[in-house]
């Protein structure tokens, strides 16, 4: 490493994250820390607010996101709002929502340096998903009329292609299903999966490429299909 790259190192900010704290720090200095979790206070009309932070740091740890949700006792209500931020602390964009939907923690991520935020209604239903890059429109990934459920999702590298594990009602039981859809031609399939995995109260995880083809792994069961949803391979990995 040359001086130059080395002095950089030193001096830049980057921001890790540390159980319930951020860390900013430039190289083995830390500059400052910030405290995440939850705090209740009570209001002079007689109710209370619980306010719960969360963070999550992009891959590069030079931008993180706060998600602060505050739930109301007095009316019965809920505020939610995210945070982009640099390293360094500076608010790059900030989203709000209040009422009938809220953004969803759990489905708001970084892919890269990109934000998705996910947004649901009060009861967490009705799923959205959203490209934000600063200076630009927000970019529609999953309309809320699509899904009742989003469990998880990945985005293909080049952000062609979007997976989720997502679940539906199926008589009486919440099933789960695999859901591909190409941003670029808005085709998309769909898989029923053979087991009901809420009910057994599992997970299976989910990748997908730049070609558009899907692998899911469910305990060593591995299946792949190609961009049309025909499955093109099922078989069994066992721990070495």
């Amino acid at each position: 490493m040359s001086f130059v790259h080395l002095l950089l190192f030193l001096t830049q900010t980057i921001v890790v994250e540390q159980g319930d704290t951020l860390l900013f720090m430039a190289g083995d200095r830390r500059l400052d820390t910030m405290t995440l979790g939850v705090t209740t206070q009570t209001l002079d009309n007689g109710g209370s607010v619980t306010r719960t932070l969360s963070a999550r740091v992009s891959p590069d740890r030079k931008l993180y996101f706060v998600h602060e949700e505050c739930l109301y006792s007095q009316p019965e209500s809920v505020f939610t709002r995210i945070t982009l931020y640099t390293a360094d602390r500076k608010t790059i964009l900030t989203e709000t929502r209040a009422g009938l939907r809220r953004i969803a923690f759990a489905i708001t991520k970084f892919h890269g340096r990109s934000l998705i935020l996910g947004t649901v209604n009060k009861d967490f239903s009705r799923p959205r998903l959203e490209l934000l890059r600063p200076g630009r429109a927000a970019r529609v990934l999953i309309a809320e009329d699509v899904w009742p459920k989003i469990a998880q999702y990945e985005l293909s590298p080049s952000l062609r292609y979007i997976v989720l594990h997502a679940r539906r009602p199926v008589g009486t039981r919440l099933m789960d299903f695999v859901y591909e859809r190409d941003l670029g031609s808005g085709q998309s399939w769909e898989y029923e999966f053979p087991i009901c995995l809420t009910c057994r109260r599992s997970t299976i995880a989910i990748r997908v490429d730049d070609q558009g083809r899907v692998e899911t792994v469910y305990k060593n069961e591995h299946r792949i299909f190609n961009k049309s949803g025909e499955m093109t391979d099922l078989h069994l990995e066992t721990e070495p």
